[in-house]
């Protein structure tokens, strides 16, 4: 397994793929971006899209990173993750990998979906809660 980066121009002539991987993770996670939304994060290099390969195409991943504002820890976050196949634990194995080649001290990733948690001890996650609400 393993993610390949894709520029812009690769998003757009693949867009069918990645619209359809952004919709359905923003209807499974209740989540309020749009694909070009996502785009236009790439674009700016706020973000970065990748392909999850495995032998064949069996996902999309959007990572953004930043530095913790107390610890100084720089952090890899997990802002999309879309598979069509494979191993939800290969994919983050994989990213340990990518954090510890590119000097991450920590992997963190944020979900509405309650099934997440059953994975989280197992991959080596420290449970944290997060609560929004919009401001209208």
């Amino acid at each position: 397994m393993d993610i390949l980066p894709l520029t812009p121009e690769q998003i757009k002539s693949d867009w069918d793929y990645f619209s359809k991987a952004i919709d359905a993770v923003v209807v499974k996670a209740s989540g309020e971006m749009t694909p070009e939304q996502v785009y236009e994060a790439a674009i700016d290099h706020r973000v970065t899209v990748f392909h999850i390969i495995d032998e064949v195409k069996i996902g999309l991943l959007v990572l953004s990173d930043y530095e913790d504002g107390y610890t100084e820890q720089q952090v890899l976050h997990v802002d999309i993750l879309y598979l069509t196949d494979g191993n939800l634990f290969d994919v983050y194995d994989l990213l340990e990998v990518v954090a510890k080649k590119y000097d991450f001290d920590k992997l963190a990733f944020s979900s509405t979906r309650r099934g997440w948690f059953k994975y989280l001890e197992a991959a080596g996650f420290k449970l944290a809660y997060s609560f929004s609400k919009e401001i209208v």
